[in-house]
């Protein structure tokens, strides 16, 4: 996630490429899982532009490792 975008305001946004190396998966099982809710859904920036908030991204794996350890 090294190459994400930061806006002026602040936030960093995640391509679904950035995302699917992440994740070690391919694009399509990132929009896959983004349609499914196994990871949150991405944010409209324009018409032909989405991108992952790189805070939920973070928030997300945050809770999925905490469910693991307390299994």
């Amino acid at each position: 996630m090294r190459n994400a975008i930061k806006t002026l305001d602040g936030p960093i946004w995640i391509t679904d490429r950035e995302l699917a190396t992440h994740y070690s998966v391919s694009r399509m099982t990132i929009w896959r899982w983004a349609g499914c809710g196994v990871i949150p859904r991405p944010r409209k920036l324009g018409p032909n532009t989405s991108r992952w908030s790189a805070h939920e991204i973070e928030q997300h794996d945050q809770q999925k490792l905490a469910g693991k350890k307390a299994s």
